[in-house]
């Protein structure tokens, strides 16, 4: 199957979850490579828009952000709705929420905690957890 760009991954992603991603995170996605970055200090892996296999091809195997949501949507107290973007690797999730006033997702970036299970605020916008050496979709003021 011949591989798509990443905004026709997203937008395929964003339709079969029926959820339009924060727009920080969208550019993240379209600018950069998902990778590991820290979070009160634990190490988040960050869930690419789709995998590709490694070797002389990639091809396009579906959103690894809606393999991931679904398989975080299985545990008990996942918040209904919420997108799983990221994982510790020990069953716990950064995750955008609904929007109940629009359609869409909020900006802010949560935790979910599957011990609690409990939600923990992480930042007003994905930008903000972003090393600042990796925030070049940032608009950047000058003055």
């Amino acid at each position: 199957m011949p591989s798509i760009s990443v905004s026709a991954s997203i937008e395929l992603a964003e339709a079969t979850l029926r959820a339009t991603l924060p727009e920080s995170f969208r550019r993240f996605l379209l600018e950069q490579e998902p990778r590991e970055l820290e979070i009160l200090g634990l190490v988040w892996d960050l869930n690419p828009v789709f995998e590709t296999n490694v070797g002389d091809f990639s091809r396009h195997r579906g959103s690894a952000i809606v393999a991931e949501t679904m398989d975080a949507r299985a545990w008990d107290g996942f918040p209904a709705g919420a997108i799983a973007v990221g994982s510790d690797g020990c069953g716990n999730y950064l995750v955008f929420l609904p929007n109940e006033l629009q359609a869409g997702l909020k900006d802010e970036l949560y935790i979910w905690w599957h011990e609690g299970p409990e939600l923990e605020f992480v930042a007003g916008d994905f930008s903000e957890v972003l090393p600042r050496s990796n925030t070049s979709f940032e608009r950047t003021r000058e003055g």
